[in-house]
């Protein structure tokens, strides 16, 4: 017959360190504290064409022609700020330098509205795949990179907007951070099943704010980074 004969604190450690995120990378400790685990998942997240419909956002407004406006207009808003509720499960740090290269990168009037609306883009978008460093030691403590997706109706198109995040460890390489490293138009979306290309911006009729994108809608001609295959079921 099995005894539980652990200490109460070591049970309460057990229970804990069972739980993972939707990332599979973290553990918890007594004390509520992500903890780094050793990598068990690359590549595209398992069962990613049965997620529910991600929800569209809608971003209406004046395109701004100039990087630095929009970085001077956002800034004081949105650098430092945590994002918690996400349906990734991650908890999610805007930092400053990161923040300006992501708005300076590949500047676009639809990339800088869609900076402008960024919590709600990092808390709709789903977690569709997480890479290993690209080298042993890449950027100090980093440990995988995380791309996300999300739909964004920006004055009547609707766009596939790409998020990466960046998982860091502290000195000792327990505690976990995840931090964003940059946001990106990749293109227009189409939702009529055509596969033909989509680098023109595409109108489409008004969208209700409500509405939601299906997963096959909207990762249609996007390729993983890991090995630059498309997405599949």
């Amino acid at each position: 017959m099995f005894v539980w004969r652990l200490p109460p604190q070591a049970r309460i450690l057990f229970f804990k360190a069972t739980f993972k995120d939707q990332s599979g990378y973290t553990l918890r400790g007594p004390h509520g504290k992500r903890r780094w685990r050793k990598m068990n998942m690359i590549g595209q997240m398992p069962g990613l064409f049965n997620e529910l419909p991600v929800a569209i956002t809608s971003i209406n407004g004046l395109l701004c022609r100039s990087a630095k406006d929009v970085y001077l207009r956002t800034k004081p808003d949105l650098v430092g700020k945590i994002i918690q509720r996400t349906r990734s499960g991650l908890v999610i740090k805007i930092g400053g330098n990161a923040f300006r290269h992501s708005i300076f990168h590949r500047f676009s009037p639809e990339s800088g509205l869609a900076h402008q609306y960024l919590v709600e883009l990092l808390e709709r978008a789903v977690l569709a795949e997480i890479q290993p460093p690209r080298k042993s030691g890449d950027e100090g403590n980093l440990k995988a990179v995380y791309r996300l997706y999300a739909p964004a109706q920006i004055n009547s198109a609707l766009y596939r907007v790409k998020l990466t995040v960046k998982a860091y460890t502290d000195s000792n390489e327990r505690n976990i951070h995840y931090d964003l490293d940059l946001v990106e138009i990749e293109n227009s979306v189409r939702v009529t099943g055509d596969d033909s290309a989509r680098t023109a911006t595409t109108t489409l009729p008004p969208v209700r704010a409500e509405s939601a994108l299906s997963i096959a809608d909207l990762l249609r001609g996007a390729t993983r980074d890991s090995d630059h295959q498309p997405f599949t079921p």
